[in-house]
């Protein structure tokens, strides 16, 4: 099946590592002739239109090409087709050029945590002027920070509940 996908990408003497970080997408590690990739199989369980996340990742990568050429970003991508989304075998498949790094998928210190709220308010005000109209729901209020921060708010309401009295 693996071999297929990669035919799909154009990807020679192409072999996939699977990756265990993450918890919705199955993601794989390409390596091949064509450089090194990252591959991911779409969970359809928790993301309903895998083409509404295809059709917002492209509109950010467009507003950076645009607006902040110089902004790391996983630009999508496209296939011998030059699609972005590829349905094979009745799943939905995408694909990333690998940015070197590292990524953790639990985070033990303080400086770690300070690090990735860091990036993601970097991220947040790299966006600033980017017509959110554009954008396409793909959880409904998954991204809701007053909701969160509502929910985290009731746990430890019930924790306090549970183990101080």
């Amino acid at each position: 099946m693996m071999q297929s996908i990669f035919d799909q990408y154009g990807w020679d003497n192409a072999n996939a590592i699977p990756l265990t970080q993450g918890l919705i997408n199955q993601t794989f590690e390409v390596h091949s002739v064509q450089g090194d990739f990252i591959l991911q199989h779409i969970n359809t369980q928790v993301f309903k239109d895998p083409f509404a996340i295809d059709h917002n990742i492209k509109a950010i990568g467009q507003y950076y090409n645009t607006n902040q050429p110089d902004q790391l970003f996983t630009f999508l991508v496209p296939n011998i087709v030059g699609e972005t989304l590829m349905e094979w075998d009745g799943k939905y498949y995408r694909a990333f050029k690998k940015i070197d790094g590292i990524a953790l998928d639990v985070l033990i210190t303080a400086s770690q945590a300070k690090a990735a709220a860091n990036q993601f308010g970097q991220f947040t005000a790299s966006l600033i002027e980017f017509p959110i109209a554009q954008l396409k729901v793909t959880i409904p209020q998954f991204h809701d920070l007053a909701l969160r921060y509502h929910q985290f708010e009731q746990a430890v309401h019930w924790l306090h509940q549970r183990y101080v009295h």
